[in-house]
């Protein structure tokens, strides 16, 4: 089974992401995406979880000036399916986060739909926005959908659904 946590902007879903695969204590791999802020303009990169890599040019795939969000060509295409390799030793696949400026990456898409379909357990964040790929995603048979408000992020850590979840990644 996988998990898709979503919810509105800056309301903890990443935050209870890492509290779910730290409670689960397993080895993941996969990518997470992290915006660098400087005074010019916002970069988004996309990152391999669980190693250190720094944002550089070498991991960007989009840049946001004057609250505009442009799209690098082709950089989910040429980085992504790689970082959906598991790697060995890999027991959860993590995908922070899947949201619209992926839309035109095909070769993306298609290896996040490969991993669902895969032999891991996917742990991931998705925007709640109408997209065909995010609609895909959502709609897999595998997929379990989980909402984070602010009224109930806390209480998730503990859910009696997020429990259950990690009992069935740690006895695969």
């Amino acid at each position: 089974m996988h998990l898709f946590l979503t919810g509105e902007i800056q309301v903890g879903k990443s935050t209870l992401l890492s509290a779910l695969l730290h409670s689960l204590g397993l080895p993941a791999c996969g990518f997470r995406t992290c915006w660098r802020r400087t005074e010019a303009e916002d970069t988004l990169h996309l990152l391999p979880w669980g190693m250190d890599a720094d944002c550089g040019a070498d991991n960007q795939v989009a840049r946001r000036r004057n609250g505009r969000a442009e799209i690098l060509p082709g950089r989910f295409d040429a980085l992504g399916p790689e970082l959906l390799t598991p790697r060995p030793g890999c027991a959860v696949m993590v995908m922070d986060e899947l949201g619209f400026l992926e839309r035109n990456d095909l070769r993306f898409q298609e290896a996040v739909l490969c991993a669902l379909d895969g032999p891991l357990p996917v742990l991931g964040v998705i925007k709640p926005r109408q997209e065909p790929f995010l609609d895909r995603v959502r709609a897999h048979a595998g997929v379990q959908l989980v909402t984070v408000t602010p009224e109930n992020r806390d209480d998730l850590r503990t859910s009696e659904l997020l429990a259950a979840w990690c009992a069935s990644v740690r006895s695969e």
